[in-house]
């Protein structure tokens, strides 16, 4: 969106590496919020 805005609005040029890099931030948000790669939080017993 905000790579859009600038193209647009401020007239700047788009290369190939905003979108490899738009695309490695992107799989890397869903690589961390997956609910397989979170890790297991084991119950302790207080007392």
């Amino acid at each position: 969106m905000t790579i859009l805005a600038g193209v647009v609005l401020l007239r700047e040029t788009l290369a190939w590496y905003h979108i490899v890099g738009s695309i490695v931030i992107i799989a890397g948000i869903i690589g961390a919020t997956r609910k397989e790669n979170r890790p297991q939080l084991k119950k302790r017993k207080i007392g």
